[in-house]
C-alpha cells in the first residue's frame, strides 16, 4: 500500500474523504431503500422501514461527518497556505500572521522547524510500517525473495535496539536542556537546514531533540 501524496497533511484529507464518502453513501442507502409506509404498494413483509428517529440519527451522521470534513479541509488548507505565503512573501507573511511585528519571525521559524521535523519522523515512521506490513504479507504468503536475509538483519537489529529506547515521557523539555540548547533552538542556520532538509537528522551533542 503506498499513499497517493507525498506529505502527511494530504494523505489525512484524503483518509478523511473516503471515510466520509463511505459513510455518507452507507448511511444514505437507509433512506434509498425505506419505503412510504402509507403507499399503495407497500408490503409489510417485504418493504423496508425507518422511523422517524431513525431518519433523524442517520441525517444527523451524515451532516456531522461532512461538517468535520470540511473543517479539516479548512485548517489543512490554511497551514498549507500559511507555509506557501511565507517562501512566497516573507513581508506579507509578517504583516498577516505575526501582527507585523519581525521579531517573532525567529521564534516563528524555529516553531515551523520543529513541527516540519517532527512531520518527517512521521513520514518515516508511516512509511516503515507499510514496508513492515508488506514484509508480513510476503511472510505469511510464503513468498521467497531474495533480500531475505538483509531483511532478518534489519529485523533482528530492531529488536534489540527497541529495549533500549527509554519512552518516559519528558516534562518541561525546554529547561531540561538548558540555556545552551535554547540558543540552538533559534540559531537561524540551524532552523534552515532542519526546514530545507527532509532528512532525519541526529545531533550527537542533544540526541536528535534540539527541535
Amino acid at each position: 500500500m503506498t499513499r497517493p501524496f507525498g506529505t502527511r497533511a494530504l494523505n489525512e484529507v484524503e483518509d478523511m474523504s473516503l471515510y466520509t464518502q463511505i459513510l455518507t453513501i452507507y448511511c444514505g442507502l437507509f433512506f434509498i431503500s425505506s419505503t412510504d409506509p402509507t403507499s399503495s404498494t407497500f408490503n409489510e413483509s417485504k418493504d423496508f422501514v425507518i422511523d422517524d428517529r431513525t431518519q433523524y440519527i442517520l441525517f444527523f451522521t451524515i451532516v456531522s461527518s461532512n461538517v468535520f470534513f470540511m473543517v479539516l479541509w479548512f485548517v489543512k488548507f490554511i497551514m498549507t497556505l500559511r507555509v506557501m505565503i511565507k517562501q512566497t512573501s516573507e513581508t506579507l507573511y509578517i504583516a498577516l500572521f505575526l501582527c507585523c511585528r519581525k521579531d517573532k519571525l525567529i521564534k516563528e521559524d524555529s516553531k515551523l522547524a520543529r513541527e516540519a521535523k517532527r512531520e518527517t519522523i512521521i513520514e518515516k515512521i508511516e512509511e516503515i510500517q507499510f514496508f513492515i506490513k508488506k514484509m508480513r504479507d510476503i511472510y505469511s504468503k510464503e513468498i521467497f525473495y531474495e533480500g531475505h536475509d538483509k531483511f532478518l538483519k534489519l529485523l533482528y537489529h530492531i529488536e534489540n535496539e527497541r529495549k533500549h529506547v527509554d519512552l518516559t515521557v519528558k516534562r518541561h523539555n525546554l529547561y531540561i536542556q538548558g540555556a545552551i540548547a535554547r540558543e540552538r533552538k533559534l540559531d537561524p542556520t540551524r532552523i534552515q537546514e532542519v526546514l530545507k532538509n527532509s532528512d532525519l537528522m541526529i545531533d550527537a551533542d542533544q540526541g536528535g531533540n534540539n527541535l
